[in-house]
């Protein structure tokens, strides 16, 4: 009966893990974290280009040189296995540049890629991230802010090359409101409003916005994947930080330019220009805002439809609220003034369409609420892993155990023969006893050093410190974690260990031979029920990942 049940167990925990392995969406999940009991090298790869410093983590400078090397290695072998995909060689750049260097790196890519959408747009956003500055006295007079004293200028060499690549960008992607956009913001940095204002109506009546950060994030994800295997869904928040948005702090700065260029316009009784100013800015939000590759974009959009609603002929704002819940009645007065002031001068329909756009920048705001909200915790995807690479660790020590028992065992059976075994035949037995207690610890030494739970910790710190997606921190320092996990693992395959050898020498077998034929017994069987309760939890871990939502 019990070699039936022995057998029935490890024949389930076989199907189970063919089962995993070759289902697509658990498959991955099984192989990443067997790799992870074996190597840790991608998380450790990831953690260390996104800027994590090596002794926070308990890397060397000597390991941390070898594996940033071995990263760039890998990175750059599959960027030359495909020079001519665009996406792949842009990511390779944002994967392996400094920040200063991005907008140079990138235009050395215009050489052999002269009509790419996407090359141009890259270029464009992270030219923002500290060559391009639009800061003007008219975004604080609108809002009514004391104006500093001094305000930030770009380079006009920098603003010829930006103006350059943007006007390349719109005609090479003739229908996206992107360039024109971008172009505005180098036009009124150049003070050149007038042609600043046209860019904004040829934006308004483009049919798409696409700045492809979402091609970007896609090349990144496929450059790591193709390097060092799939990610996962902590990984994939890690990568997002690859993409930066510093352009959509830029775009608004039109808007709050041109709206203050319309309530001038207002104030001198050409009312249907003004009009036509901010009706071009809602238009173009709207464009922003109905996109549906990049939430940080449509939040933009949102924010430029409202900037264009305020202080309508030059009326003063509400007063600040002195409590923040306040702030959302404030914006909704402002908005309603704007609905106002058109019904005054004959614009009823435009009305309408107006307050349509604003409730419909309200709707998007709950709406990536309740989205944030539906996606898992970053801790409850974390523990999911953790669980699993837990199971995983003493699956791992007890078919260790379970493999130098049974050649123990065998050795024994071959010598012995069937004749009876005396007192002194039994030290090869004590000496089995020895070598399983030194693969156990062998085993935890290994598990302790390779880090897998450490590090998958270490990632979820950076997801959380990347993603909105949770507001909970942290309660312990990875290597303390692993500690306190590892401690679990090794403690809890110590003591089976223990448990069934004593259990054995009840029959009078000497403790070491009893230590070693009762791990030969039961360490499988017992592997082959935890494996069981690892595919369950496996199968949770992949639900989670499939349910995982990732803002770019």
């Amino acid at each position: 009966m019990k070699a039936l049940w022995v057998r029935f167990s490890v024949v389930l925990a076989v199907l189970a893990f063919s089962a995993l392995y070759f289902v697509p969406q658990t498959g991955w999940i099984l192989r990443t974290q067997l790799r992870m009991i074996a190597s840790t090298l991608p998380e450790k790869a990831l953690m260390l280009s996104l800027g994590i410093e090596p002794e926070k983590v308990g890397l060397s400078k000597e390991e941390s040189a070898r594996v940033k090397a071995l990263t760039k290695q890998r990175l750059s072998q599959v960027a030359e296995r495909f020079p001519d995909d665009e996406r792949l060689q842009i990511a390779f750049v944002l994967a392996t540049s400094e920040h200063d260097l991005l907008p140079d790196r990138l235009r050395d890519l215009l050489r052999r890629f002269p009509n790419s959408p996407m090359l141009h747009a890259a270029i464009l956003r992270y030219d923002c991230l500290k060559r391009i500055h639009l800061d003007r006295k008219e975004r604080y007079l609108l809002s009514e802010s004391p104006v500093p004293t001094k305000l930030l200028r770009s380079d006009p060499r920098h603003l010829v090359a930006f103006e350059g690549i943007a006007a390349k960008g719109e005609r090479i992607d003739p229908d996206n409101a992107f360039f024109p956009m971008m172009r505005a913001v180098a036009l009124f940095a150049a003070h050149r409003d007038e042609e600043a204002l046209q860019a904004l109506m040829r934006a308004s009546r483009k049919s798409r916005w696409d700045d492809y950060a979402l091609d970007e994030f896609e090349g990144i994800k496929r450059l790591w994947e193709d390097a060092f295997g799939k990610p996962n869904g902590l990984q994939k928040i890690s990568l997002s930080a690859f993409i930066l948005p510093p352009h959509l702090s830029v775009m608004r700065a039109p808007a709050y330019i041109a709206t203050y260029k319309a309530m001038e316009l207002e104030r001198s009784g050409r009312l249907s220009e003004g009009l036509e100013i901010r009706l071009a800015l809602m238009r173009c939000g709207r464009l922003m805002r109905e996109q549906r590759k990049t939430t940080l974009a449509r939040t933009v959009g949102t924010a430029i439809a409202h900037i264009a609603v305020n202080r309508p002929k030059g009326e003063p704002l509400p007063p600040p609220p002195r409590k923040a819940e306040l702030a959302e009645a404030r914006g909704k007065q402002i908005q309603e003034r704007f609905v106002s002031y058109l019904r005054q001068i004959g614009q009823a329909e435009t009305a309408k369409w107006v307050q349509e756009e604003l409730r419909a920048g309200r709707q998007l705001r709950q709406e990536l609420i309740d989205k944030v909200q539906r996606s898992p915790y970053l801790d409850e995807l974390a523990s999911a892993w953790a669980v699993d690479l837990m199971l995983l660790s003493v699956i791992a020590i007890l078919l260790a155990m379970w493999s130098i028992a049974g050649i123990s065992v065998g050795v024994e059976r071959l010598a012995m023969g069937g004749k009876q075994i005396s007192e002194p035949e039994q030290r090869p037995m004590k000496f089995a006893a020895v070598l399983l207690l030194a693969v156990w610890l062998a085993s935890v030494v290994w598990l302790w050093k390779v880090g897998a739970i450490k590090w998958l910790w270490v990632t979820y710190d950076a997801a959380m410190a990347i993603s909105s997606l949770s507001e909970k921190t942290t309660l312990l320092p990875p290597p303390l974690t692993q500690a306190i996990l590892l401690n679990l693992v090794a403690m809890g395959t110590l003591a089976f260990a223990v448990v069934v050898g004593i259990l054995v020498s009840r029959k009078g077998v000497a403790f070491s031979r009893a230590l070693v034929q009762g791990v030969w017994q039961w360490a499988l069987p017992m592997a082959a029920m935890i494996f069981l309760l690892y595919a369950v939890n496996l199968v949770i871990t992949a639900i989670w990942e499939g349910r995982l939502y990732i803002p770019i």
